[in-house]
């Protein structure tokens, strides 16, 4: 869920501390000429890359105050550093504040800003003299709040017409909702929901006619039943994104109810949150593209009312983790999706064999799968439906319990290979035919020992391989670090050094390739 992830993060600013490496103003109070110097050169490394850069300020107040506070020296020179941010400010569109400083305020930043301002950050902690002058900027598009700036926000929010983005964090005022019909460009609404909403959330959340994109935190005080009934948001003819997210520490379930193909527009749903059922409507939303399903044990997918292609004709991508599913058998239904491009099963409890495969033979009919992850299950065998795969071009095993890989169709086009914590005890001959592979991992596999004969009559044979990871540590699972042996266990798999002559031979054989003793390829991920 490649959008909905940068919807989160783009409404979840982390890392603050990152920030002030990269921008800067003076702290109040005083400084000499080469601290000034410094915030400068800072400052025209930063904005001079590209104009969207210029445009935007990206502020720790308190953090810029302690590491430039050593060289702080005459008080005049406040009025220096106040005199460049006022410069950098008049050209600022978008503004991120993440702290207070010890006399540097968000309030006095504020003041210095353009009236052309268009997005605001206020982190947490904001004090609410901030708001006050917020009425400066009458462009804002974009607003970002705390939960305490946010209690008086809903008297402001009226006289921003062409509000566009709200997000109100930690918490949001039951008063917030009722005002909300009076933004009729809002396109996205963030709300973290710490109490059940009132019985008439929904008629007024039904409102905001522009809704495209709607993200819903569910960070409860105390236990509190939460309900989502998507029927009641049909008037939302523009909704395409809903993202429902609830701590892992949730005691009760999320109640979500029936309606979602009354949504005509919505194209992406993710929940992150234990739920009482899945409706079985699910299957019939006509234009859903993406679907990310982490229901952290609790339920699993309903049957189709009327299984056969109108079950989710439009879905590329699906995402399930931590979904029970009876038997450890994947369910028919997900094997008639055929448009399907990406599948995701992560961590829910596939537990075929030989004699009975997790995934059931129809499997074989998703022809466009591209990507597919089955990370973190108990599989002891690849799937023949597996083998069988025609169009595989990224396939993710890690955390398993796989000794060896078939020959199948599915090496012809394959390019990333995720053979991770498993127990492999040598390279896989039949991945000699994978000879558009280049990122090939098999890490975490104890008991693998790399050998000149696996050298030459398997991994030469891969004339594009740029990454090999075979080192003894490897993730597993969801991010969990993979469990290892202890070291004097007598009947456990060591870890076996690859022998000087066959490191030789690889890096003769394939001089570009790079192998990697410590990281895994997932780790490689964006770089």
């Amino acid at each position: 869920m490649r959008t909905l992830q940068r919807s989160t993060e783009r409404q979840r600013v982390a890392n603050p501390d990152a920030c002030c490496a990269t921008s800067s103003t003076g702290p109040d109070g005083v400084c000499d000429s080469a601290a000034l110097t410094l915030v400068n050169r800072r400052w025209r490394r930063v904005f001079n890359t590209s104009t969207l850069l210029h445009a935007t300020l990206n502020l720790n107040l308190h953090h810029l105050e302690a590491q430039l506070g050593s060289q702080c020296s005459p008080p005049d020179d406040r009025a220096l550093l106040l005199r460049l941010l006022t410069q950098r400010g008049r050209a600022t569109r978008r503004l991120w504040l993440h702290s207070e400083g010890v006399q540097l305020r968000m309030a006095s930043v504020l003041q210095l800003m353009s009236p052309k301002l268009q997005a605001v950050y206020l982190g947490q902690g904001a004090p609410d003299d901030c708001l006050a002058h917020l009425h400066r900027f009458p462009s804002l598009r974009s607003l970002d709040l705390p939960a305490a700036a946010a209690c008086g926000a809903h008297l402001l929010l009226p006289a921003f017409s062409g509000l566009e983005e709200l997000t109100l964090r930690e918490g949001a005022p039951e008063l917030m909702l009722s005002t909300l019909a009076g933004l009729p460009r809002l396109r996205l609404l963030s709300l973290t929901v710490t109490a059940a909403l009132p019985g008439d959330s929904h008629r007024q959340l039904a409102q905001l006619s522009a809704l495209e994109e709607l993200h819903l935190y569910l960070q409860p005080s105390q236990p509190t039943q939460f309900e989502f009934q998507p029927g009641a948001l049909a008037e939302l003819s523009r909704l395409r994104s809903v993202l429902i997210m609830a701590p892992g520490s949730l005691s009760e379930c999320l109640a979500l109810g029936p309606g979602l193909p009354r949504l005509t527009a919505l194209e992406e749903l993710q929940v992150e949150s234990r739920v009482e059922s899945l409706p079985p409507d699910l299957w019939a939303c006509q234009q859903l593209t993406r679907l990310d399903l982490d229901l952290r044990g609790s339920a699993t997918l309903p049957a189709p009312a009327t299984p056969g292609p109108a079950c989710l004709p439009a879905l590329a991508e699906l995402r399930l983790a931590r979904c029970r599913l009876p038997g450890g058998v994947l369910p028919p239904a997900v094997c008639q999706l055929s448009g399907l491009c990406r599948l995701e099963v992560v961590k829910c409890g596939l537990s075929g064999g030989c004699a009975q495969p997790a995934l059931p033979a129809q499997f074989s009919r998703l022809s466009s799968l591209e990507h597919l992850s089955l990370e973190a299950n108990m599989l002891c065998t690849l799937p023949p439906a597996v083998a069988a795969l025609p169009s595989l071009r990224h396939l993710d095993l890690s955390c398993n319990a796989l000794a060896w890989l078939p020959a199948g169709a599915y090496l012809l086009r394959l390019e990333t290979l995720i053979l991770s914590a498993n127990r492999v005890a040598m390279v896989p001959p039949v991945l000699g035919a994978a000879a558009a592979l280049e990122v090939l991992d098999l890490s975490g596999n104890l008991g693998l020992e790399l050998s000149l004969h696996d050298v030459h009559a398997t991994l030469a044979r891969m004339p594009r391989l740029a990454l090999f990871c075979c080192g003894k540590h490897a993730a597993c699972g969801l991010g969990m670090p993979m469990p290892m042996p202890a070291a004097d266990a007598a009947d456990g798999p060591e870890w076996r050094t690859p022998s000087v002559a066959a490191l030789v031979a690889l890096g003769q054989a394939l001089p570009h390739l790079q192998v990697d003793f410590e990281r895994t390829a997932k780790e490689y991920e964006g770089i």
